[in-house]
């Protein structure tokens, strides 16, 4: 056995590596699929307030949110969820594009180790 040769302890610790990120990547959708559900209660709160006259159709998407939050308490726990989900997802997403530039690497040094 050269040493460069892979044992089960490494073999081990790559796998628990790929395990590691298939959570992270679980963590992800499940921050994506929260952050889809407060900005689709904030759209359609802030549909309601503009039929209702509440806040003015010609203001930006962004600034009409913070209108409807500061106008009704259930859209700013929204507001909030949105911004928060949004930071957990973004972040995973560059773990995630770190872990497979790691994988990647390591699956390179298998695939040319000397004989």
């Amino acid at each position: 056995m050269s040493k460069y040769d892979i044992d089960y302890q490494d073999s081990k610790k790559m796998w628990e590596f790929q395990m590691e990120s298939l959570e992270n990547a679980d963590s992800y959708l499940n921050s994506r699929n929260k952050y889809a559900v407060a900005l689709k209660e904030l759209k359609l709160g802030l549909i309601k307030a503009y039929q209702d006259g509440v806040i003015n159709p010609k203001h930006s998407e962004s600034k009409a949110f913070m209108m409807l939050a500061g106008e009704y308490a259930e859209y700013e726990r929204h507001l909030m969820d949105l911004i928060t989900y949004e930071n957990e997802y973004k972040g995973f997403e560059k773990i995630l594009e770190a872990r497979e530039g790691a994988r990647s690497f390591n699956q390179s040094l298998i695939k040319n180790q000397p004989k």
